[in-house]
């Protein structure tokens, strides 16, 4: 790639102050726009006249800079280094070459391989391959050494397929949209032994008359596809319909049901032979510089009285972005309550396992990008007239007061205290109070657990000073 393909684009110095000594004509590529310079870089043009790249200069997408260890060479942001694999679509072959004197149409090579035919072009070294016009550079996760890697959940992004076509495709939820162009990214080259080159699948779409293929030279077809998503931890699952649309002058065909299967949200797999190629394999993706999107529908920032049971609600998502590699939920900066967790659904007894006053309850997450991001709530917990009486009748239940009798004195200083509360007769409610306070201090460890004793008693006591 190096002959070529870097230097697609660069302008000639003939006339340039900066090359007065070693000029040399401008380089085209095999396809224009403006100024006539383009090579499409994972999808991105390189374009326009290129100056002559000095050490240091900034990198952009308007110029391949030279190469310089240990960066490589730098095209915009994507580097080139050894190792790095790159899929070259849309040469141009001139099977003729400059050689003069063949008598007979150069379309492809001779369909049994290199023969001593003087008249054989596959037989001479006059083959031109004229400049790339699409470089696809592939790093991790995407290489063939991290083929057990899995990859983003989503698979909107770049996909190549085995024959050399490409597929665009979009996932939004669980409906994935896409377009696969066949090789080199447009309509199949024709030829005399091989109707459709580099696209064998392609034949029984054309054997079938769908579309029509009257002269026996065939162009290809590109396809639209839209289908629904299957996720479960035995596979993956894409099933849906496409169809082929017009590449060229091709009609192309009326398509029909497919069902896929996708290893490690990188690879998909035909379930059964088709006109699809037997692996589409993902190349590249957006750039994900958004953080993952947390809510958090519970606890809200509200008041939740202390015998209440909160039922935790949160999501994550990441959109068409790189998932979310991990998120941490937090209690007041603990990663439990009560001995246990703090995922979503995680019901917690606020009575038995957190204090009465203000607590912050927060979700950490980042993606497989590096983004972070961080939502949080703050609520308060405290003691109303008909919550403490709800203390009471969840620790009879619990055996926590082991007397009913016990329990029914308790609930009778209560409700004498919430009644004379309800009328601002504060003084009246407090005595009440602190009767229920010492009857617990009396039967401390006796007719209720202590635990359950100190629980009661702060209630009484935040009641006391929260009056009215």
């Amino acid at each position: 790639m190096g002959a070529e393909a870097i230097m697609v684009g660069k302008a000639g110095t003939c006339d340039s102050l900066q090359d007065g000594s070693y000029g040399f004509a401008s380089l085209l590529p095999g396809w224009a726009d403006l100024f006539s310079a383009s090579v499409l870089v994972n999808g991105r043009p390189i374009n326009g006249k290129l100056p002559d790249p000095q050490h240091g200069d900034t990198c952009d997408f308007i110029q391949p800079c030279p190469r310089f260890d240990p960066l490589g060479i730098q095209i915009g942001n994507l580097s080139l280094i050894d190792g790095t694999y790159v899929r070259i679509t849309g040469v141009l072959v001139l099977d003729c070459g400059h050689h003069r004197g063949f008598d007979h149409p150069c379309f492809d090579d001779h369909p049994d391989g290199d023969s001593g035919d003087q008249r054989d072009i596959s037989s001479h070294q006059n083959q031109e391959i004229h400049p790339i016009y699409s470089i696809d550079i592939i790093n991790f996760p995407f290489r063939p050494e991290d083929i057990l890697m899995p990859a983003r959940q989503n698979l909107t992004g770049t996909w190549g397929g085995s024959d050399g076509s490409t597929y665009y495709v979009r996932q939004i939820g669980n409906t994935i949209w896409w377009l696969g162009q066949m090789r080199d990214r447009q309509p199949m080259q024709r030829g005399t032994n091989f109707p459709i080159i580099g696209a064998k699948q392609l034949a029984p779409a054309f054997n079938a008359s769908d579309p029509p293929c009257p002269s026996q030279q065939c162009w290809a077809f590109a396809t639209v596809f839209k289908g629904t998503i299957t996720e479960s931890p035995i596979q993956v699952v894409i099933e849906g319909d496409w169809a082929g649309v017009p590449q060229s002058t091709s009609a192309g065909s009326s398509g029909g049901h497919m069902k896929f299967f996708v290893f490690n949200h990188k690879i998909i797999v035909g379930a059964t032979p088709s006109i699809f190629p037997v692996t589409i394999e993902k190349m590249y993706e957006p750039e994900d510089t958004t953080p993952p999107v947390i809510t958090i529908n519970q606890p809200a920032a509200i008041q939740y009285s202390h015998s209440a049971t909160l039922a935790l609600n949160y999501s994550l998502a990441d959109g068409a972005g790189s998932g979310i590699q991990s998120f941490t939920p937090l209690m007041d900066n603990a990663t439990t309550v009560g001995n246990h967790g703090l995922q979503s659904g995680q019901a917690i007894n606020l009575l038995t396992e957190m204090s009465l006053g203000q607590h912050t309850f927060t979700v950490n997450a980042i993606d497989n990008a590096g983004n972070e991001d961080s939502s949080s709530v703050t609520f308060t917990i405290v003691v109303t007239p008909d919550s403490i009486k709800d203390d009471v009748n969840q620790f009879v239940a619990t055996g926590s007061i082991r007397k009913h009798g016990l329990a029914n004195s308790l609930l009778g200083k209560l409700n004498a205290a919430a009644t004379a509360r309800a009328v601002g007769d504060c003084a009246a409610a407090n005595n009440n109070y602190q009767a229920f306070i010492k009857e617990l201090q009396a039967q401390m460890g006796k007719g209720v657990d202590a635990a359950a004793a100190v629980i009661m008693i702060a209630d009484a006591q935040y009641l006391i000073v929260h009056c009215p």
